[in-house]
């Protein structure tokens, strides 16, 4: 039973199931001598079990450079808070992961702090366990985004170097395009073995968009795609594009994708990364299509998809797990590849079972890493969402939370407009290179002037200049972040001139 009433010093305070919640003497004092104790680390500090934001008012008068975000774990704990834009409640207009992504950029994730205020846990254990482990899925996300940025920024910059004067453009153009019932993703899990039938037995009334992956499947069964969508970076998914380059398959891609996207037919660039990509496709007519960056390419093909038109989708090979020691669906370009990779002392079949040697069991014959729990929570999570599959065709043990498709897929009549390409308007090649090179001079300079020119000061780094660090230097960054002393800055400095300085050698 929750009940309020008055601390002797006049500040409201709560009680449930007779004990109280935070002092009945000075709830505010107690939180300050609780900060001053045990003062959080980072510049936002995530409180767990916050009643009447005490501790959130304490964190701000004793570290003012600090960001306090209160999770209350009942609504009635939050009733001082209800109009703070920090405060987050059961009930709140915004799923608390939603609430955490609007306000923790992906640069402060990395100095996130969370306290939690024992007495209103353990009142609502079941709550603080579920804000714990959404808190916890938050951090670790954009944590792991950040350090994939990192490691593959420098490869993603080269990639849109090469691609931006060599893509040949494309644009969607509907009024072309032909009529389809629904529209299907095909992602390349080990269920899409089983899930071509239902493709097949439907295919004439259905817009196919395949991943990369998925790609040499489809074709080897007999179904060849309508549109193809890439966003990964790697020198090995441009082999998954090769089967196409001679098709008239249009390919959706980010200018920092796999580099074959410059020698398909046609490409619809889109915006994944806000990283001088706006600028460089600002030539179309039209606004250029934005993606969020998911982390998995079905999402960004799903995310299209709505983007274009209100379509029944259905998604086929989407498992977020392995079957049977596989992680993809046969034929599958990474079989050929796995035994020129076996040595003598780590052989092919060695190394696969050390990859899997640490699944979690979720299904007869099913297991799953750490990386695909965290994207089966995300599709479950997104489940209402405008990113949601209408259903799954033969969906694994992981998903069993969404819809499941009839086998063959029930669809409606041809009511929907599917996607036609046609040339887009763009300068030339040696047009596009000089504008590259101009953008990667002109972020040099600012970099200069910031970190190497300007005296040192504690304000954050403008967001060009982050940006060009977490992609091209990741270490020093990270060092900087740490320890901001003038050496440290100089180093972070030096480091991202001379890298934009070579990218911009590649441009001549």
């Amino acid at each position: 039973m929750i009940e309020f009433t008055t601390a002797r010093s006049g500040a409201p305070i709560v009680r449930y199931s007779g004990r109280s919640l935070v002092s009945t003497v000075d709830p505010l004092r107690e939180a300050q001598r609780f900060v001053i104790q045990a003062p959080p680390e980072g510049s936002v500090v995530i409180v767990i079990g916050a009643v009447c934001d005490y501790l959130a008012r304490a964190l701000k008068a004793i570290r003012t450079d600090t960001r306090a975000l209160s999770i209350h774990l009942h609504p009635s704990t939050a009733a001082p808070a209800l109009t703070d834009p920090d405060a987050w409640w059961p009930g709140h207009r915004q799923p608390l992961f939603d609430f955490l992504s609007a306000r923790i950029s992906e640069s402060d994730a990395l100095r996130v702090s969370v306290i939690e205020w024992k007495p209103a846990c353990d009142a609502f254990a079941c709550a603080s366990t579920d804000a714990r482990e959404t808190v916890v899925q938050f951090v670790r996300q954009n944590q792991a985004s950040l350090v994939t940025v990192g490691a593959l920024g420098r490869v993603w910059l080269r990639n849109l170097v090469c691609n931006y004067p060599a893509i040949k453009p494309a644009r969607i153009s509907r009024e072309a395009a032909g009529r389809y019932a629904a529209a299907v993703v095909v992602a390349s899990g080990p269920s899409l073995e089983q899930g071509i039938r239902s493709i097949r037995s439907v295919r004439g009334d259905v817009f196919v968009l395949a991943t990369g992956s998925a790609i040499e499947c489809l074709l080897a069964n007999g179904i060849t795609p309508d549109m193809a969508i890439v966003t990964d970076g790697s020198p090995f998914a441009s082999e998954q594009l090769r089967s196409i380059v001679d098709a008239a398959i249009p390919v959706a891609a980010p200018l920092t994708a796999c580099r074959a996207i410059g020698d398909v037919s046609g490409v619809i660039p889109f915006i994944q990364d806000s990283f001088l990509e706006p600028d460089l496709l600002a030539f179309q007519h039209e606004a250029p299509i934005t993606l969020a960056s998911h982390g998995t390419v079905t999402a960004s093909a799903i995310a299209l998809l709505r983007m274009l038109d209100s379509w029944p989708i259905l998604v086929a090979g989407l498992d977020c797990a392995w079957f049977a020691g596989r992680s993809h669906a046969r034929p599958h370009i990474a079989e050929r590849y796995r035994d020129v990779a076996s040595t003598r002392l780590v052989p092919s079949a060695t190394a696969g079972y050390a990859a899997t040697r640490d699944h979690t069991r979720v299904g007869s014959g099913w297991t799953q890493d750490r990386s695909l729990a965290t994207y089966a929570q995300w599709f479950a999570r997104s489940a209402t969402s405008r990113f949601a599959p209408l259903c799954i065709i033969e969906p694994s043990p992981a998903l069993s939370t969404l819809d499941r498709c009839d086998s063959p897929p029930t669809i409606g009549p041809r009511t929907h407009l599917g996607i036609a390409v046609a040339p887009a308007e763009c300068p030339s090649p040696a047009a596009r290179r000089l504008l590259l090179r101009s953008r990667l001079e002109a972020l040099a300079r600012e970099t200069s002037d910031v970190l190497l020119h300007a005296p040192a000061a504690s304000t954050p780094l403008p967001a060009s200049v982050f940006d060009a660090g977490r992609r091209v230097a990741i270490s020093e960054l990270l060092r900087y972040e740490r320890d901001p002393s003038p050496t440290s800055r100089r180093e972070l400095g030096d480091a991202i001139v001379a890298r934009l300085d070579a990218l911009r050698g590649c441009t001549r």
